[in-house]
């Protein structure tokens, strides 16, 4: 026999579950209106987008010039990047620390693929080596701009390697 504490906590539990659900699917993604206007107007064709909290870099095609850049999301303006793009760099891949500070990138300098890490601060640009025999493709860097995933390929096979940033630990 169900008693009346039941039958009140079952309804409870039918009640969270519906608002649950509802809160689930009420969930949706909203767009930045106008941000994609503004970056096809600032920068061309975009490619690579890699997100920080406040910042989004990319690499650009502005005009046939290949180059990275980095958007202040808060108030929309392209930061400036002294070093970064370098007129024989062709930059392949990217991807940003979440304050945004530091941008690692693979690019193609005299046919040869390299791998660096720019520290926007700074304006320091420093070229890493890989320990492993291969052509970096992408890569990705943690939060703190203090560790990188980098896809490379080596004898035809995709592989990934970990490696720290010099200067943490």
């Amino acid at each position: 026999m169900i008693n009346l504490k039941q039958i009140i906590y079952f309804k409870c539990v039918i009640l969270s579950f519906t608002f649950l659900l509802h809160g689930c699917y009420s969930l949706s993604f909203r767009q930045l209106y106008g941000l994609n206007s503004f970056l096809y107007k600032s920068f061309g064709s975009i490619d690579q987008p890699s997100l920080g909290v406040d910042f989004l870099g990319m690499l650009s095609n502005y005009n046939g010039r290949e180059k990275i850049a980095l958007l202040d999301l808060k108030t929309r303006r392209a930061l400036s990047l002294p070093g970064i793009n370098r007129f024989d760099f062709r930059p392949i891949s990217l991807s940003i620390s979440a304050d945004g500070n530091k941008i690692a990138f693979i690019t193609e300098v005299s046919d040869q693929i390299k791998l660096f890490v720019y520290t926007k601060k700074t304006g320091s640009l420093q070229p890493l080596y890989l320990s492993s025999k291969g052509i970096p493709q992408k890569l990705s860097m943690d939060g703190l701009g203090s560790l990188l995933a980098v896809e490379f390929v080596r004898e035809g096979r995709t592989l990934v390697d970990l490696v720290k940033i010099p200067g943490y630990l």
